[in-house]
């Protein structure tokens, strides 16, 4: 069919007159193709697009059901992914405080260390001020007693004028 028509149109009877004219002719070219079809080429090719669109209809529910299964497996694989990250969030913080135990062992152990040679020195030190302190005693009664002998000298002479 060809185009008979320029739109808009001047008037509505011409373009009635025309949607008649063609339908006619669509009218014409389908009784030509179906009733004198000899070989049923024209009713194989609708045949063959009734049965593609049947055969379409039919998978859209595989389609259907294949875009549900995929959207199932995106959303465990991203719930599966979740859990991963959180997994591997766990066994970092385990292994930070792993780490930090670790670190505050050895801190207290060098302290534990620290504080025992503290004790070793101190121990030590009052082991030679002990051992000392009897010959201190010795040096300052010794000097006491020369002092007093001393006074004693100076002062028995006055005395004995």
């Amino acid at each position: 069919m060809s185009q008979k028509l320029q739109l808009p149109s001047e008037t509505l009877q011409e373009l009635l007159d025309l949607h008649r004219a063609s339908e006619k002719e669509a009218t014409e070219v389908f009784m030509k193709s179906s009733f004198k079809d000899i070989d049923q080429l024209f009713q194989k090719e609708l045949a063959a697009e009734e049965i593609l669109q049947e055969y379409l209809k039919s998978k859209e529910s595989v389609t259907d059901a294949i875009l549900q299964t995929d959207q199932t497996l995106s959303e465990k694989e991203k719930l599966i992914e979740v859990e991963h990250v959180k997994a591997e969030s766990v066994q970092a913080a385990a292994k930070m405080l792993e780490e930090m135990q670790i670190r505050n062992q050895q801190v207290m152990e060098e302290k534990e260390k620290s504080h025992q040679e503290h004790v070793k020195q101190l121990s030590e030190k009052m082991e030679r001020e002990r051992a000392q302190l009897p010959e201190e005693q010795e040096r300052t009664l010794a000097l006491k007693l020369q002092e007093q002998s001393r006074l004693l000298q100076e002062g028995f002479p006055e005395k004995n004028r």
